[in-house]
């Protein structure tokens, strides 16, 4: 999968679930519980909060997100293997 589409698909996880919690809220219902509650709005937040952290979590143990820090030691670990690798037939 190329790079582009790969970032779209990160973007895509993380907000798809967020977009679906604002569109039940962004309604003009009365009879949701959550609305009368002194918290409700924090709490909703807050769930929100963690789902798109639980999401990159997940997505970065996954190996679908590279932190730019990691690029040096992913290049490392790739060229010490292909001079390993070259070692091997000379």
């Amino acid at each position: 999968m190329n790079q582009i589409m790969k970032t779209l698909a990160i973007v895509n996880t993380i907000f798809t679930p967020l977009t679906f919690i604002v569109g039940i809220y962004g309604m003009n219902f009365e009879n949701m519980p959550e609305l009368q509650s002194q918290y409700g709005y924090q709490l909703i937040l807050g769930a929100m909060a963690l789902i798109a952290l639980m999401t990159g979590i997940l997505l970065w143990r996954g190996g679908w997100i590279i932190l730019p820090m990691q690029f040096k030691t992913k290049g490392q670990a790739i060229k010490n293997k292909e001079k390993t690798l070259q070692s091997k037939h000379n």
